[in-house]
């Protein structure tokens, strides 16, 4: 009730079922996730229990490298380049 509270206060889409909530907290409860803060912006994460977490970047913080990059891609881009 509390997050659909918190939505519809805020004007955001549902995106946690009833069904996942009650997954998550029963994951924390069996330690098998851990709140992991961020070193760079301060924001905490769920994360897997044992995965280390001293030095945890986020990935709004260390974005992923951007898909595209492939041998195909590359190939396209010098193609077009000489062509």
């Amino acid at each position: 009730r509390l997050y659909i509270a918190h939505c519809e206060e805020h004007d955001l889409e549902r995106v946690l079922s009833l069904t996942r909530a009650w997954t998550l907290i029963r994951f924390f409860d069996a330690h098998m996730l851990q709140l992991a803060g961020c070193t760079r912006c301060g924001g905490r994460y769920v994360a897997h229990a044992y995965d280390p977490t001293h030095d945890y970047v986020c990935g709004l913080c260390n974005v992923p490298s951007r898909a595209g990059k492939t041998r195909r891609a590359a190939a396209h881009s010098d193609a077009s380049l000489t062509g």
